[in-house]
This record gives C-alpha cells, sequence and structure tokens, in this order.
C-alpha cells in the first residue's frame, strides 16, 4: 500500500506543476485580452443566386435535392424525404434532421415550402424557361 500511496503522490505534484489544457485545445500566441473567434456553423449551405450548380452544397443538403428532382414537380412530405434518404420515418430525430436540413435550404432558396411539413422545388424562372 506504502507504494501505491507514493505513486500517488508523485502522480499529483507531476500534474499540479504541468499546465493544465482541456483535450483538443489549440495553443493561443499573444495577449490574452484578444477576442477569439467564434466558431462558425458545422454546415454552410450556400444561397442559390442564379444558376448555381448543387455541387456547391455538401454531401446531406446533395441528397436531399436528389431526393426532390427524382421525385418531379410534386411537393414532398418531411416523412417521405426521411424513408428516400434511407432514414427510419418512425423515428421522430431522423424526420426532425430531415425538416430541419429542408428548412435551411428553403431560407437559401433551393426549396419552398407551400405547407407545414410540405416542401417541393422553386417553379423555374423566366430565365431557365427561355433556355
Amino acid at each position: 500500500m506504502i507504494g501505491l500511496e507514493q505513486y500517488l503522490e508523485a502522480l499529483a505534484e507531476q500534474d499540479a506543476s504541468a499546465p493544465v489544457e482541456a483535450p483538443g485545445a489549440v495553443a493561443v500566441e499573444g495577449p490574452m485580452d484578444e477576442p477569439v473567434p467564434a466558431a462558425g456553423p458545422r454546415r454552410m449551405v450556400a444561397r442559390k443566386e442564379g444558376r448555381v450548380s448543387v455541387k456547391v452544397l455538401v454531401p446531406d443538403y446533395r441528397r436531399i435535392m436528389t431526393v426532390f428532382k427524382d421525385t418531379g414537380d410534386g411537393g414532398l412530405s418531411t416523412k417521405r424525404v426521411a424513408a428516400k434518404l434511407g432514414w427510419d420515418p418512425a423515428v421522430a430525430t431522423r424526420v426532425e434532421g430531415a425538416r430541419g436540413r429542408m428548412k435551411r435550404l428553403v431560407e437559401r432558396g433551393w426549396l419552398m415550402q407551400e405547407t407545414a411539413g410540405w416542401f417541393m422545388l422553386p417553379a423555374p424562372g423566366p430565365a431557365a424557361a427561355a433556355t
């Protein structure tokens, strides 16, 4: 037992003298008064401006857009999109995850929402109709 106590004391002394860093912490050089920039959102959704390709979207959003392009002009419910993505539509978190992603696509102009839970591709603009 004495060996264990001495070992634990030695570890405590060693830990007390070493600087404490959080796992995954990044060393910051310079004065501590400078503000540290906040981390950005994990998944940025590009705005649809002009003839921007779906390729600018991250894979999750690209898959959602593919589901809508494959269905044609009609809209889809959130549960239907979750099912087409291979997610279990009976699991509420998966359906809400799909809904959140589709709402971001609506905010950025990739999709439109007529009623709650019902999403569709926006109507083509006059420039698309002319070509």
